[in-house]
């Protein structure tokens, strides 16, 4: 497995938990996520003196970084599909965002497993996955929840199983999933469409590409979270604050 982790300085002002520092973010995803057989290429983007010792002091025979001043949210996920799509094709890839916080791999559950089992258990029933579980589809459209969910709070969705969690299918979510490389060149037209600004839109993204017959699964639960306070992952941690 690559992960390609976007990490900045800017970010959008948004209320997010007090302790989920780009510092904290970053990590805990390498304590929780990375093993060492996987490779991590950290994508710093105008990041100040601050950050920059600390992403440097990650730096191993698996981490490797990219100093880059690509200005934008959108600029640098244009990067990382640049990045993707000079890999092998059986890659797996994470795409991931500085703003989230992982369990670790067995949990609920405590089985013996990895990140990167996890997500090729999941490639075997959808061509996306992500650990993210968005509070929006739960949410009626009347109060901020995704358009395709019912005044009740009620996804139309599939459950399935793979040996180590639970998902389900749903329509989209942020810019953190994974994928493989094969499936990210195949789709690069759409990404390269709906994020060709400053901003990419996620959103339109996934549901442009469930048009095209690709599919997206998200764990049950989640395992990850976004640190916006109002977006948390349903049962993640009652004791965030």
């Amino acid at each position: 497995m690559h992960v390609l982790y976007r990490i900045s300085s800017n970010s959008y002002k948004k209320e997010r938990l007090s302790f989920a520092t780009k510092e904290y973010c970053l990590s805990n995803f390498i304590e929780n996520v990375l093993n060492t057989s996987d490779k991590m290429t950290i994508i710093a983007d105008c990041v100040d003196d601050k950050l920059r010792q600390t992403v440097n002091n990650y730096e191993a025979s698996n981490i490797e970084t990219i100093h880059e001043k690509l200005g934008s949210n959108g600029a640098s996920f244009r990067f990382q599909v640049d990045f993707a799509t000079s890999l092998p094709d059986e890659e797996i890839i994470l795409f991931q965002e500085d703003d989230y916080i992982y369990k670790p791999a067995n949990w609920p559950y405590q089985t013996c497993t990895t990140y990167h089992e996890l997500i090729r258990e999941a490639l075997s029933f959808a061509h996306y996955v992500s650990f993210y579980d968005h509070p929006d589809k739960y949410l009626s459209p009347k109060f901020g929840g995704n358009k395709f969910i019912t005044d009740h709070g009620v996804e139309n969705t599939g459950i399935f199983r793979t040996r180590n969690s639970h998902w389900k299918y749903t329509n989209s979510t942020t810019c953190t999933f994974a994928t493989t490389a094969k499936v990210i060149k195949q789709d690069q037209k759409i990404w390269r469409l709906f994020c060709s600004g400053d901003h990419p839109h996620d959103f339109q993204s996934f549901l442009a590409l469930g048009s095209h017959g690709r599919t997206l699964a998200t764990s049950l639960p989640g395992k990850a979270t976004h640190t916006e306070k109002p977006w948390i992952s349903p049962f993640f941690d009652h004791n965030l604050s």
